[in-house]
């Protein structure tokens, strides 16, 4: 068993703390040697192939932003479930983007050989296109406008600076 690591049952561990990745390295490389990145290209690795979650850190995107989207996104998932649908796009995995309700996931499953009951989650993605000078939600869906969050736009546009 690793040593970070509590056993959940046999065969079965479960890391103790959420890894930290600070990705100052990518989001200002002038700053940075290349070994710099390999050393958080490694341990963003070993975070997702543990746990397969990471805090990520120095990205550079302001704290009221993130405060702001959290802030939305608790008030949409607080919604009766008649209005969150109204945002699924299409099917479990379309490319729009969109709700997803509790029980259509089933992220252990991507495991080949694992047998899992689906998540007891519900998420949301912001799927955008490159439509025109930037990245925008798909208009057939109603653009920034239709979105449940109104600092969506502001997040995308800081989600690409990062991860260009």
């Amino acid at each position: 068993r690793p040593s970070n690591c509590v056993e959940v049952s046999e065969h079965c561990y479960m890391q103790k703390e959420v890894t930290v990745v600070d990705i100052s390295p990518f989001a200002q490389p002038e700053k940075y040697p290349e070994e710099a990145r390999e050393e958080v290209a490694r341990v963003w690795g070993q975070a997702f192939e543990s746990l397969g979650v990471a805090r990520i850190e120095g990205h550079g995107v302001s704290d009221t932003l993130i405060l702001d989207l959290r802030a939305e996104a608790a008030a949409f998932f607080k919604l009766p479930s008649t209005e969150k649908t109204k945002h699924a796009y299409g099917p479990y995995g379309t490319s729009l983007g969109g709700y997803t309700p509790a029980g259509l996931e089933a992220v252990a499953q991507s495991v080949e050989g694992v047998e899992a009951a689906p998540d007891p989650v519900e998420s949301f993605s912001i799927r955008c296109e490159v439509n025109g000078t930037g990245m925008e939600p798909p208009a057939s869906k109603g653009g920034w406008g239709a979105l449940p969050f109104s600092s969506a736009e502001k997040y995308v546009q800081e989600m690409d600076r990062v991860l260009s």
